[in-house]
């Protein structure tokens, strides 16, 4: 019997490692919060997961609201009954390679956070290359305009919106499921007054508008190399963000650029149709694969880009192309009637067009709603 006064008669029963189921935790009994953590890696480690111990404690640390920093501290806390099935679920989950920002509903980039849903692609660490390059070209600009392609969570949009306080952000996404989450995070990271989110195919929601910056993240896998993915990728990330059509052309329409099964297609059509949509001494930012960054280049020098350079991410993969120096005076919301005629700008008037930004862009900007 229980000494008079203590609640040991009521506290549920702790569960020594050995009784450890090998694919989880046992239903309805108590773990340490050690237990729990070395049972967990152990599940994800049988199943082939990447990184097991940082993923156990990244999803211990969310169920019991715990930094990891305190999770690692708790080695004398025990879960409950319904924490221990909260956990073992959750483990389960991500023993089926379910991504941990799925199940947490949240993922960092650029040091903020992001809620993200099966209905966007995860925000990714290579991407923080195209933002800290794009905030690069901007940062002597009081104010700009940037129009983000295939906007997903708002990784790219919100991050420009977040550090550059006279950034005035459109992101265009096909899926307005997707929409969403980025407008929800938008509110969330304070910063909706000066985004909109727009649903369409590519530039068609923002005909007649133009912009200081273009970025885009897109699909740039080809489907014939979907079964090469890993399964976190493969099984659950949506396949629209994931996969360009097996084909690309240059803008002109001849040869295809980078052969069958290139993945660039939906990239060719955003460096198409970016001079119409640019600003004078506008750039274009676009995330690539590894062994696309000089196809891609290629095919900005081809739609008359004077400048086409790349930049390698973090880890040295080549990963950001910028293309700028190439402006459509007869596109969308310039008047003309034309078909668009692709001018690269002088080096002269480049600069000219960046240092008087302010003060020619301005009305274009109010007319485009920017």
């Amino acid at each position: 019997m229980a000494p008079r006064g203590s609640n040991a008669a009521r506290r549920p029963p702790v569960a020594p490692a050995a009784d450890i189921a090998p694919t989880g935790l046992a239903i309805g009994l108590s773990f340490s919060v050690p237990t729990a953590l070395g049972a967990g890696a152990l599940s994800l480690a049988a199943a082939g997961v990447e990184n097991p111990r940082l993923d156990a404690e990244v999803l211990l640390s969310h169920a019991l609201g715990l930094s990891r920093a305190q999770l690692l501290a708790a080695t004398t806390r025990v879960l409950s009954p319904a924490e221990t099935d909260q956990c073992g679920a959750m483990f389960a989950r991500r023993a089926r390679h379910e991504p941990v920002a799925y199940i947490t509903g949240r993922r960092e980039f650029m040091g903020l956070s992001f809620h993200v849903s099966p209905d966007v692609l995860i925000p990714r660490p290579e991407t923080e290359t195209l933002v800290e390059w794009l905030l690069e070209t901007v940062s002597d600009r009081p104010s700009f305009s940037l129009l983000d392609l295939g906007v997903g969570s708002g990784a790219i949009a919100l991050s420009v919106a977040a550090r550059h306080p006279g950034a005035r952000v459109t992101g265009v996404d096909l899926s307005p499921a997707a929409a969403a989450v980025a407008r929800g995070n938008a509110r969330d990271l304070g910063v909706s007054r000066r985004v909109r989110v727009l649903t369409g195919d590519l530039f068609a929601p923002v005909a007649g508008r133009r912009f200081d910056v273009v970025a885009a993240n897109p699909p740039y896998v080809p489907r014939a190399e979907a079964a090469t993915l890993p399964p976190d990728v493969r099984d659950y990330e949506p396949p629209v963000a994931l996969y360009a059509d097996d084909c690309s052309i240059d803008p002109a329409g001849r040869r295809p650029l980078g052969g069958a099964g290139s993945g660039l297609a939906i990239t060719s059509r955003i460096i198409a149709g970016a001079p119409d949509h640019l600003l004078p001494g506008g750039s274009l930012f676009l995330e690539t694969a590894e062994n696309q960054a000089a196809a891609v280049a290629a095919l900005g020098r081809a739609a008359g880009f004077t400048v086409a350079e790349v930049r390698a991410d973090a880890a040295g993969v080549p990963r950001v192309v910028r293309c700028a120096g190439c402006y459509s005076p007869d596109g969308p919301g310039s008047g003309g009637s034309s078909p668009a005629r692709l001018r690269p700008a002088s080096p002269g008037a480049t600069g000219a067009a960046s240092a008087s930004m302010s003060a020619t862009a301005a009305g274009r900007r109010v007319e485009n709603g920017v």
